[in-house]
């Protein structure tokens, strides 16, 4: 457990941050096997801006989408990879994403969710499961994706 959320709610030149809002119910499923969120991960996360202020405002809004917002970062040559071939289909890229076999939707890879921010304490939490990946069975999904 960090303190000092600012840490880790803004973008940076190596990694591109996104935040997505939830309930506490959804918190272990997300740290376990990735966020769900469909081709396009800006439907359920929020990319944060690279200053620090602006970020802050980012992570203030939205206050009603739960207590609990999970932290996942790409590495930008990774993420911009992703864009570069579909602007609206970065997690159906294999590298940053799978097929979940049971939600049945483009998840993003559980390595890339780093941690979570209690949004009524402001402290920040690592992702505590060290040796994250896809859901078995996400394989036989393989050949729908890039």
């Amino acid at each position: 457990m960090e303190k000092d959320y600012l840490k880790h709610v803004a973008s940076t030149e190596a990694e591109e941050v996104f935040l997505h809002r939830c309930f506490p119910s959804s918190l272990d499923g997300i740290l376990r096997e990735g966020l769900t969120s469909g081709a396009d991960l800006s439907s359920t996360a929020t990319l944060q801006p690279r200053k620090l202020e602006d970020a802050d405002v980012v992570y203030k809004n939205y206050r009603d989408h739960g207590p609990v917002v999970i932290v996942i970062a790409f590495p930008v040559e990774l993420w911009a990879e992703a864009r570069g071939k579909s602007r609206r289909n970065e997690i159906g890229n294999r590298k940053l994403g799978y097929f979940h076999p049971k939600r049945r939707n483009f998840t993003v890879q559980p390595k890339f969710v780093k941690g979570w921010i209690d949004r009524e304490t402001d402290e920040y939490h690592e992702n505590p499961y060290p040796d994250r990946k896809p859901v078995a069975g996400h394989e036989e999904f393989e050949s729908s994706m890039d």
